[in-house]
């Protein structure tokens, strides 16, 4: 399954997720945009970054808050770390638990989101984002 295959999944399983919360959804026209949905909270749009793995490790999920593209002339590979005026929230998709996940931007700090599902070995608890803390 290529990248682009598994974000669609996880962009379908976001939209059928609000969907049956009765949460609006607005799906900008062009793959141009920063945000991939704009959903009504409580009747505010915001502005939403679908992010997708298939990964589930050691009771750990870990989505990727950038975006990579190609420049069309040099090929040349770019990363994108997403701003507070591009994107409100991250829902993150884990396609092997089938698991939504809503994160506000500002818990997203470094470009990469780690969910954990179960206490660490070493008990450490300070900074960790729990499952259940962000369950959508």
């Amino acid at each position: 399954m290529n990248s682009t295959r598994i974000g669609d999944i996880g962009v379908a399983n976001v939209i059928a997720r609000c969907m049956s919360k009765n949460i609006p959804v607005y799906v900008p026209f062009s793959d141009n945009e920063k945000a991939d949905l704009i959903i009504l909270l409580d009747n505010v749009p915001k502005k939403v970054q679908v992010k997708t793995t298939l990964e589930d490790k050691n009771g750990i999920s870990i989505f990727h808050a950038t975006s990579c593209s190609s420049k069309i002339y040099n090929r040349k590979s770019v990363i994108h770390k997403y701003t507070k005026d591009e994107v409100d929230y991250f829902m993150l998709y884990n396609i092997k638990r089938n698991e939504v996940y809503i994160v506000p931007f500002d818990k997203c700090a470094g470009g990469c989101i780690t969910i954990r599902h179960n206490i660490p070995k070493n008990n450490q608890m300070k900074g960790v984002k729990f499952d259940k803390d962000f369950i959508f």
